[in-house]
C-alpha cells in the first residue's frame, strides 16, 4: 500500500495510472488514485530543482593551504633544530 490516504476517508490508496505530463523543464508525474472504498482523486508531483553550489573545491583548497603551511613548519623547525645543535656542537 502507499503512503497516500484518501483525502474524504482517510483510508489506503492505491495507483490505477501514471503518467508523465508537461513541457521538459516543467514535467510531473500525474498519478490517479483510487481507495479502498473507491473514492478517486488526483495527485501531481514535481522535482524540487535546487541549485547545487560547489563547495568541493574550496575546502580541496583549504587543505592544500593547511597542507602548505604544515609543511613550512615543519621545515622551519628543522632549520631551527639545525641552529640549535651547531650551537650545542660549539660548547
Amino acid at each position: 500500500m502507499s503512503a497516500f490516504r484518501c483525502p474524504k476517508c482517510n483510508s489506503h490508496t492505491g495507483v490505477t495510472d501514471t503518467r508523465v505530463a508537461g513541457k521538459l523543464r516543467n514535467s510531473f508525474i500525474r498519478r490517479r488514485r483510487e481507495c479502498e472504498r473507491g473514492h478517486r482523486f488526483t495527485t501531481y508531483e514535481t522535482v524540487a530543482h535546487v541549485k547545487v553550489y560547489g563547495h568541493g573545491d574550496t575546502m580541496m583548497r583549504k587543505n592544500t593551504r593547511a597542507q602548505k603551511r604544515l609543511t613550512q613548519i615543519k621545515a622551519d623547525f628543522a632549520t631551527a633544530m639545525e641552529a640549535l645543535n651547531a650551537i650545542a656542537g660549539k660548547l
